[in-house]
């Protein structure tokens, strides 16, 4: 699942991915991507968030594909264990932060 977005709060739909068993490439650009996703252990974050760095990342994972599917099976066990609580959690500090 690719998610190279350029500014994503948090992003819902890479914790949906992940939940279904997929791999991913996200930015780190995303909320979403920064909790969740551990870098070549179920999926691979974008640190420049440059097109070069997803063409690289798409073309690395194909080279390893055998490991594609450990990925899958991690990243469903990262989303299924993530507590969205804590999300909650520091979208609320945040919140407050700006306000003060």
């Amino acid at each position: 699942f690719l998610f190279p977005s350029l500014y994503d709060g948090w992003g819902l739909a890479l914790i949906e991915a992940m939940a279904s068993g997929l791999p991913v490439i996200a930015s780190y650009k995303s909320g979403a991507a920064t909790d969740c996703v551990v870098d070549g252990t179920n999926g691979w974050i974008l640190s420049e968030n440059t097109s070069q760095e997803l063409a690289d990342k798409m073309l690395n994972s194909i080279e390893q594909v055998e490991i594609l599917s450990q990925l899958g099976c991690n990243a469903r066990d990262t989303a299924i264990n993530f507590d969205v609580s804590k999300g909650c959690v520091n979208f609320n500090r945040l919140i407050n932060k700006i306000i003060q």
